[in-house]
């Protein structure tokens, strides 16, 4: 894993979420840094209390994958919210004009990355949980192979059997 700096980096790369690729921003950041690490640690989090829970994660220990596709879906719900907050439509003289109107784009997208995330989230979490036996599976035949033989009536053959007086037909 690599170290959270280098991380939100990442996801704002994988964005492109910086100044001279955001004309309508000003020349700014969408998302901040400490907006990015908190989509991190809230997609850990999620990682953590989805079942099956399987241990506790946070972004030093979390799958990569998942967690990098969690923290974009929320970042992009979080600039979804942002947008459906300051969305302003006006007109005057004919001419409409409609501000932060972007909310539908950013719910598409996020849909589109929460499918993903699930799925990989979910396979995950059951392989680990496969993996780990977690739980156990109980069957009355261990109970039988475990202490038949110790008991002599598993594996008896006729000569045993004569001698603890069972009759061998």
């Amino acid at each position: 894993m690599v170290d959270r700096a280098t991380f939100v980096g990442q996801v704002r790369d994988y964005l492109r979420d910086h100044p001279q690729f955001n004309a309508l921003q000003l020349n700014d950041f969408e998302t901040s840094d400490a907006v990015v690490s908190l989509c991190a640690d809230l997609a850990a989090d999620d990682i953590t209390n989805s079942p099956p829970l399987i241990g506790t994660f946070s972004v030093e220990n979390c799958p990569m994958y998942i967690l990098f596709i969690g923290t974009v879906l929320q970042v992009l719900r979080s600039a979804g919210l942002m947008q459906a907050r300051n969305n302003l439509n006006y007109s005057d003289g004919g001419l409409t004009i409609a501000t932060s109107d972007k909310s539908p784009i950013y719910k598409a997208w996020a849909d589109t990355y929460s499918a993903e995330y699930e799925a990989k989230k979910l396979s995950y979490k059951k392989a680990r949980n496969a993996q780990s036996a977690y739980g156990g599976v109980a069957s009355e035949y261990t109970f039988i192979g475990a202490f038949g033989q110790y008991m002599g009536l598993a594996s008896m053959d006729s000569f045993t059997s004569i001698r603890y007086g069972f009759m061998v037909f």
